[in-house]
């Protein structure tokens, strides 16, 4: 079946972003975010598009671009250098990222101040940094372009300070802080605004945390299994080895099939499609992470874990790396997941 064509229209504004297959972490380190903001510079600057915000995460990245034509060939420029330079770096085969792209049109003054707000702070939804004010020094955001504490690594400020008002730029800015800061009060659940994520994210395939409300911003807190199951993920006491932490869980009568319904719970699988063998998309992956935590985390025997997740052990082996990425993209721990495990 063919693909929907995109919308767009010459000088309209884009959202887009990219993100890695299996949320896998391909911008780890700062030198893989500094290739990203330095590639992204030299196509844009190529294809004559403005870009307005920015921000580059672990497994994906955000922009906020004004562009002449269709966004689409510039994209391919961009995203095609970073998957040579990942695969050349770190080996392997296949796809990089996460299907094509997405991208929202920008439709009214409202929509783009929402998105502007979201691309630049999305360090802050994603508990990076704790809050807007951390974004001051931080690296991988456009917030320091926008404020004017450095040369512009990649947003043209003008054009943004533009948004807020036409001549007066410290005005500008206080305007663009404020609404950064309302925003990401709303992702902590302190204002009664229903517009959180809604389509921000609504192409987006990444497995999600589901939380009964945000936590704020200024504690530096993050998302965690123990949210999911209102229950606290932190461990009751310490195991400082693999053999101690599966000798006390084998006490307990503890066997890998207890991670089931906990992991299912991040990534929205069944816990029956997974102990039965479904191979959709999320047991699949509720499944890898279920073989990563409790053969790496827990150094727990191949065909006990198998046969929890209704595998052979070739297919736990092969399973663990993703599963390994794939939890590294939800920023859960396996020690989190263990200990709500214990308490089911």
């Amino acid at each position: 079946m063919a693909r929907t064509a995109r919308s767009w229209d010459p000088g309209w504004i884009h959202h887009v972003d990219a993100r890695a297959h299996c949320g896998a972490p391909i911008f780890a380190t700062d030198e893989d975010r500094a290739f990203v903001v330095a590639r992204a510079t030299r196509v844009f600057a190529e294809e004559g598009i403005v870009c307005l915000g920015w921000a580059v995460l672990v497994n994906h990245y955000h922009l906020l671009l004004r562009c002449p034509a269709s966004p689409g060939h510039a994209l391919l420029r961009l995203n095609t250098a970073i998957a040579r330079r990942a695969r050349l770096k770190g080996g392997g085969a296949g796809a990089v990222f996460q299907g094509r792209f997405f991208s929202a049109l920008c439709t009214s003054d409202e929509s783009l101040r929402r998105r502007l707000a979201y691309v630049t702070a999305n360090a802050v939804h994603h508990r990076v940094v704790p809050s807007v004010a951390a974004l001051r020094g931080y690296a991988w955001s456009s917030f320091d372009d926008v404020m004017g504490v450095r040369d512009a690594k990649l947003a043209s400020p003008d054009d943004v300070l533009s948004v807020f008002h036409e001549t007066d730029a410290d005005q500008a800015r206080r305007g663009f802080v404020e609404l950064l800061e309302g925003r990401a009060l709303a992702w902590a659940g302190r204002t009664g605004d229903p517009d959180l994520d809604d389509e921000d994210d609504a192409d987006s395939d990444e497995p999600k945390l589901v939380v009964t409300r945000r936590v704020a911003d200024e504690t530096g807190m993050r998302r965690t299994v123990g949210a999911v199951l209102g229950a606290s993920a932190r461990p009751a006491d310490d195991w400082d080895t693999v053999a101690g932490r599966r000798a006390a869980l084998r006490a307990i009568g503890w066997r890998p099939t207890d991670l089931v319904a906990p992991v299912c719970a991040l990534v929205g699988a069944e816990p029956a499609d997974v102990r039965t063998g479904c191979r959709r998309s999320a047991p699949s992956q509720a499944r890898a992470i279920v073989s990563h935590v409790a053969a790496d985390h827990l150094a727990w025997p191949t065909n006990e874990v198998a046969a929890a997740v209704a595998a052979t052990s070739s297919a736990v082996v092969q399973a663990r790396p993703r599963g390994a990425a794939l939890l590294a993209g939800l920023r859960v721990t396996a020690a989190e997941i263990v200990a709500v495990s214990r308490r089911r």
